[in-house]
């Protein structure tokens, strides 16, 4: 212990302190979003957290003076750096009594007056573990305090559900970090399975990130990308290093890339494009002659089969619906009279057949106008009028939500509108289709000076507002248009009607132009500008926001796939940008 403490006075005294990091990737893109800040003790073998040091660092009031060192530290890289780490994140644990600490404040304060866009790049993290025995209301104050300033917050230990839940619900962070102990097992713990995917409901819902930490083995990432968690780090990914590597290695990004795509192929398609016949498996078939005590002998010896096809020469003839047949058979005479007379008397004559490739989609129609349908009944499928199998109606359910799941997971948290997947999707499904349609390609102009000048709350209300006039558009013109959002002030609309086009382009921009007003103070209204900074950090006059609509027409033959559509739109809004002045 002496040795640690030497160590931190040495630190404190000469504010050398040496740093590890560990990336944290985007499983999507395979990209590295940024990296976890671990400070080095020369004393032990590998990497500690200074979480480890508590108590040692709390007993000697090194705990505000540590935690400064480690984010001057990171300071002093990102500026060494700033090209490459522009868009990168920093996660530097914090201990919540450096937060609470007017001493700490100060000296953020005072980085943010010589370096106000550092709030891009910082995390502060805070372990759970270290909050539960402290004054957490004036904690959260200096949270709240700081995100105003535009710094972001992480939490991880998540440990007891009643406090992470309350803690997290009224902090806000903007990322959660979950450790193995959370997700371990969650293959086969239905009890920890169920707790992890409400916590991810409710962190979507939040519009919070959750980072899975702490990976080592193949099968926990699996695990985690299956159910859905895109942000990643661990051992199995990368290793801490002093070296600060700004990509994940090829073994890692081919994985990803591929279960990803796999996970497109199997879940990303929609009820349409599902074949029912991929869910069916094989129960046993009998002759529509065999008696009805044979197929009794059969089902008793088969719990689990809720029913027999009834085929001749392998064509289906009808349905022995296990519940119904039971209950013939158990009243005062039903045995006595059909025990040794023909199943064919007590099949369901007129049960659900359907061919292998007919569509999930057209199934589930179909049952909805069947209203007398038990759950666990079966929907036969047959090949080429041949008996091949059968799907429990309560299957199929089961598919048709997690298809409805998957759909939802792939639109934009904060506009509900469908995301960059489900836009390529469509894209490709009118490729496929030789449909003429017209793509817009919507920005905001000016919105970064807004966001500058007035903060994220009020830039995220703008995006709603110009998703609300979106979907509205998407109402008014339902099957002719199709409405995606591409990610911050970057919006899609599709429209497939030529006549239209004119027309739902002219509305969008009114639209916008006549109500973006409202999001300005008076003053700034008033004298028609804002004043913010440029990219090269130049204080200048920038006008009221106002929309570029860059517009392409796609016929058929002209282009083969979606990125040759994406890189022709991306060289018309340039030229539409051209044309519209950022300042004045």
């Amino acid at each position: 212990m002496s040795g640690k403490l030497d160590y931190l006075n040495f630190l404190v005294e000469r504010q050398c302190v040496e740093l590890s990091y560990q990336p944290v990737v985007f499983a999507t893109s395979a990209q590295i979003i940024g990296w976890e800040v671990f400070l080095i003790n020369p004393y032990e073998t590998g990497y500690i957290d200074l979480k480890l040091l508590f108590d040692i660092m709390k007993e000697n009031n090194l705990i505000v003076k540590i935690d400064k060192a480690v984010l001057k530290r990171v300071l002093d890289v990102l500026n060494e750096k700033k090209d490459i780490f522009e868009n990168k994140k920093f996660f530097v644990n914090i201990s919540p009594i450096s937060l609470m600490s007017d001493d700490f404040i100060t000296f953020v304060t005072g980085i943010l007056s010589t370096n106000p866009m550092i709030t891009k790049n910082i995390v502060f993290e805070i372990s759970l573990r270290s909050c539960e025995n402290l004054f957490i209301d004036d904690l959260h104050y200096t949270i709240r305090t700081l995100k105003k300033q535009g710094f972001a917050f992480s939490v991880e230990n998540i440990g007891s559900l009643g406090f992470s839940l309350d803690f997290i619900s009224i902090s806000k962070p903007a990322y959660v970090k979950l450790g193995r102990e959370v997700y371990r097992d969650i293959a086969v713990d239905s009890i920890k399975s169920k707790y992890l995917h409400s916590f991810l409901e409710f962190c979507d819902d939040s519009r919070i990130k959750v980072i899975a930490t702490m990976i080592e083995k193949m099968e926990e990432l699996l695990s985690l990308l299956e159910i859905g968690i895109e942000y990643l780090q661990g051992y199995f990914i990368m290793p801490p290093s002093m070296e600060l590597k700004t990509s994940v290695s090829n073994d890692i990004k081919e994985l990803l890339v591929e279960t990803i795509e796999n996970q497109r192929k199997h879940y990303f398609l929609s009820t349409s494009n599902i074949q029912i016949g991929t869910l069916c498996v094989k129960v046993p078939s009998v002759e529509p002659n065999i008696s009805c005590e044979k197929a009794l002998e059969i089902l008793e010896q088969n719990p689990k089969l809720h029913g027999l096809v009834v085929t001749k020469d392998s064509k289906v003839e009808g349905l022995i619906k296990r519940e119904k047949f039971l209950l013939n058979l158990s009243t005062m005479y039903g045995f006595a009279v059909y025990s040794k007379r023909p199943v064919a008397l007590l099949m369901d004559a007129n049960p659900i057949v359907v061919e292998y490739s007919t569509s999930l989609h057209d199934v589930v129609k179909e049952l909805s106008a069947r209203e007398d349908e038990d759950i666990h009944d079966y929907i036969i499928i047959t090949k080429d009028g041949i008996y091949e199998g059968v799907v429990t109606i309560k299957d199929l359910l089961r598919k048709s939500t997690q298809l409805e799941i998957s759909f939802a997971k792939h639109l934009n948290p904060l506009t509900n509108l469908p995301g960059n997947l489900l836009i390529e999707k469509e894209i490709n499904s009118a490729l496929e289709k030789e449909r003429d349609f017209y793509i817009f390609y919507i920005d905001i102009d000016n919105f970064k000076p807004f966001n500058d000048y007035y903060g994220f709350e009020k830039d995220d209300k703008v995006i709603l507002h110009l998703a609300s006039i979106l979907k509205e558009i998407r109402m008014d013109w339902q099957e002719k248009v199709f409405v995606g959002h591409i990610g911050g002030d970057d919006f899609i609309v599709i429209v497939y009607d030529k006549a239209e086009v004119e027309k739902i382009a002219k509305k969008i921009v009114e639209e916008f132009d006549s109500s973006i007003l409202y999001f300005y103070d008076h003053c700034d209204l008033a004298r028609g500008y804002i004043e913010a900074k440029n990219r090269k950090g130049e204080v200048e006059k920038f006008g009221l926001m106002s929309l570029s609509v860059a517009v392409m027409k796609v016929v058929p033959g002209k282009f083969s796939n979606v990125e040759e559509i994406s890189n022709r739109l991306s060289e018309v809004k340039k030229l539409c940008k051209q044309k519209m002045p950022a300042a004045i």
